[in-house]
């Protein structure tokens, strides 16, 4: 599998990982009555994850990237969203751990934990990705190059 075709089966994961932020700062979620609720939005565990992770992002992942690899390879499999998710909650979880606020930066694992869990859940699913360090290496000035625009657009409140 060369390079395009392995960024090609992560694409669920980048739109997920992505997405999440548009639905946020745009107030989709408020348009959704079941992500609407408080139970949902509520932090997971503020001491372990921090403010950010809810049930609310759980969801959204999970349905976007399984959605995604329904669209891409015609089944459903959802793995994927659920370990990337896992991964997100790993690093928040690190973070906390070593004292770091909310929001802070944590290269290169916030460019690439999501990616990471995905992987993972794809491996397990029965897809390989041959270039695990090309891709890693892509994502990374990838997602970096997206914040960047998205602090732009006015969409995050930091640039990383």
């Amino acid at each position: 599998m060369g390079i395009v075709d392995s960024l090609v089966l992560c694409l669920p994961l980048y739109i997920a990982n992505a997405g999440i932020l548009f639905f946020w700062r745009l107030g989709l979620f408020d348009r959704i009555p079941l992500l609407k609720n408080e139970f949902f939005r509520r932090p997971l565990s503020k001491p372990l994850f921090g403010i950010h992770r809810n049930l609310q992002g759980a969801l959204f992942i999970v349905a976007v990237s399984s959605v995604g690899y329904l669209l891409l390879l015609g089944k459903l499999i959802i793995l994927p969203g659920v370990l990337m998710f896992v991964a997100i909650l790993a690093n928040s979880y690190l973070k906390r751990r070593l004292g770091m606020k909310d929001g802070s930066p944590f290269p290169p694992l916030d460019q690439l934990d999501f990616l990471a869990g995905g992987i993972a859940g794809l491996y397990l699913s029965g897809y390989y990705i041959d270039n695990v360090a090309l891709v890693a290496a892509a994502t990374f000035f990838l997602h970096l190059g997206a914040n960047m625009l998205a602090y732009r657009l006015g969409l995050k409140d930091v640039w990383w």
